[in-house]
């Protein structure tokens, strides 16, 4: 089971720590996560090096996550790249940013520092 955790720097940023597998049992708990850390204000550093796969719901919270900090000028980022369990993960789901109609499409984590090509 993926274990979720959000800290917050000095400076009042947000840092989400995701570690093993993030699946459909702790989606609600990665969705809570993200909109604690919107509320915030100051933007959210994702550290998921410890991630060792995400499934569907997963990557589709992420993603809603990604497109409401975008569209309210706040930042979502990845700390260094997506792990390649993550990776695989991805590619088993079929999630390939230049499919997505997402306004932020050129902002996708998934393509930047992602460790897409």
């Amino acid at each position: 089971m993926g274990i979720i955790l959000l800290e917050t720097t000095a400076g009042g940023k947000k840092i989400l720590k995701l570690s093993g597998e993030l699946t459909i049992e702790v989606s609600p708990q990665l969705k809570n996560a993200f909109l604690e850390a919107f509320e915030s204000g100051h933007g959210l550093e994702v550290d998921m090096s410890e991630a060792e796969a995400f499934d569907l719901a997963c990557v589709q919270v992420f993603c809603a996550a990604h497109r409401h900090f975008a569209d309210n000028d706040q930042t979502l980022t990845i700390a260094g790249i997506v792990p390649e369990g993550v990776r695989s993960s991805l590619s088993d789901t079929a999630i390939d940013p230049s499919t997505c109609d997402s306004s932020c499409t050129s902002q996708c984590l998934w393509a930047k520092g992602g460790g897409h090509d």
